[in-house]
């Protein structure tokens, strides 16, 4: 029994964002599996401490994040056997100063996130395709969380169609090799990773348009059929023989 949560990495877009990288991590992920996997339990401090100051300047008794008492701090710690992670994409980050009079979750942050125009996309433009944010991302939840047992549960490259679906395979072969690295050199305890989706489904936001399958799905028809994807033998192969094999170059 686990928890899987989405996690993307974060860099900075200046040098003097590193602290803004750091916000957008803990509230991002370290809200979620800082109670379950770090040794002291509880919400990370920075988020508790941003957000009990601006409680205050905004006139509230107290902080707008609800506190755990001690014993659900304890109960909580350990209570996931694996750490579940759902990753796509690195996003560049930078400061942005709070808003007098805003309460949100990006105002209390205090950070933005974006691409580097100079980054590889996918077709369906959602995602960045950077294979070394996804190794840097293992190393930092490896020495945070004291090496937890990782299973990748979701990692994918969208498109708007098409059954030759070349840069799906070579996100899939470039994000496979970042995990070896992370395995291998940076000795991540990473046990699995499923490739999104099986097959073409309803994709949030991007509705019925966006796909994301190894299969594609005719959606117009009473039956759905399915029917491979290029990169569904790709994948076929990876998993018989244990290697990564040959991708296509991202143009």
């Amino acid at each position: 029994m686990g928890i899987s949560t989405v996690s993307e990495w974060n860099v900075p877009g200046s040098p003097e964002d590193e602290e803004a990288v750091e916000r957008a991590r803990q509230f991002k992920v370290g809200m979620y599996t800082n109670p379950i996997f770090s040794t002291n339990g509880d919400y990370p401090q920075l988020v508790k401490d941003l957000v009990a100051k601006k409680s205050a300047l905004e006139g509230f008794s107290k902080s707008r994040l609800p506190e755990f008492t001690s014993g659900e701090i304890e109960y909580i710690k350990g209570t996931s056997d694996f750490f579940g992670l759902n990753h796509y994409t690195t996003r560049l980050t930078k400061n942005s100063p709070a808003t007098d009079g805003e309460i949100s979750f990006h105002n209390d942050m205090e950070a933005d996130v974006s691409y580097d125009p100079s980054w590889p996309m996918d077709p369906a433009n959602r995602f960045a395709i950077i294979p070394w944010g996804f190794r840097r991302l293992l190393a930092w939840i490896k020495s945070t969380y004291n090496n937890p047992v990782i299973h990748v549960t979701e990692s994918g490259s969208p498109d708007y169609g098409g059954l030759e679906d070349k840069v799906r395979i070579s996100y899939i072969g470039q994000y496979l090799e970042a995990l070896l690295e992370a395995i291998n050199q940076d000795n991540v305890h990473v046990q699995s990773y499923s490739v999104w989706s099986l097959m073409d489904n309803f994709a949030w936001n991007g509705g019925y348009l966006t796909k994301i399958g190894l299969h594609y799905v005719n959606f117009t028809d009473p039956d759905r059929p399915r029917i491979p994807k290029l990169s569904a033998t790709y994948y076929k192969n990876i998993i018989a023989s244990r290697v990564v094999g040959d991708y296509p170059p991202l143009s």
